[in-house]
């Protein structure tokens, strides 16, 4: 690599097609292909290691029951992580929101009825209906609960965000102050011109 050389990024006009279907392909072989490689290394059946994570989870209902009761939160962190970048907003505290909205959502279940409540009448083989009849609004103020401890947590960084703002601002304003009238108007208006 020769010396001042850096690599320029293009963005492209439109994303292809085929390597938008053809990415998680490829991810899944390379995945299976490294974890074969791995099983090898440690001495055991790369086909038995493989068919225990693709095979065994779809084999029935139980365990298929079993790889969505897991898949659930990551799909929803997933959609909620998706309206962020869609709306061009950076949210890197899925994770924590999700175990504080778990946390606060459990501790409500428990604290309006806990095992002997709705949740736990569904837990026991009681239908929902006939789990929620006493208790209409359970279920509603657990979910509540939940966005409420998930929210918390966002409000943690966002207070954090607007400290780091506030504290650019009373910056600006500090360098502001130090110009002389004629250069504050011409920094003033070239602001505008960029914006």
């Amino acid at each position: 690599m020769r010396a001042g050389f850096l690599p320029r990024f293009e963005p492209r006009g439109q994303p292809s097609l085929a390597l938008s279907i053809a990415s998680p392909v490829i991810a899944l072989l390379l995945t299976a292909l490294l974890a074969a490689v791995l099983f090898v290394a440690l001495g055991k059946d790369p086909w038995r290691g493989l068919s225990v994570f693709f095979i065994e989870p779809l084999s029935g209902w139980r365990p298929a029951s079993e790889v969505l009761l897991k898949a659930t939160p990551l799909v929803l962190c997933a959609l909620g992580l998706s309206l962020c970048y869609r709306s061009n907003i950076w949210n890197v505290g899925a994770e924590g929101q999700f175990l504080l909205g778990a946390i606060a959502a459990g501790g409500m279940a428990l604290w309006l009825g806990g095992p002997q409540g709705a949740l736990g009448g569904l837990a026991a083989g009681v239908g929902p209906l006939a789990a929620l009849a006493g208790r209409p609004l359970q279920l509603p103020l657990v979910l509540l609960a939940g966005v409420a401890g998930g929210g918390t947590f966002l409000l943690v960084g966002l207070l954090e965000l607007v400290e780091v703002a506030a504290d650019g601002a009373v910056d600006a304003f500090d360098e502001f102050e130090q110009l002389g009238p004629g250069e504050a108007a011409r920094c003033a208006v070239d602001g505008l011109d960029e914006g």
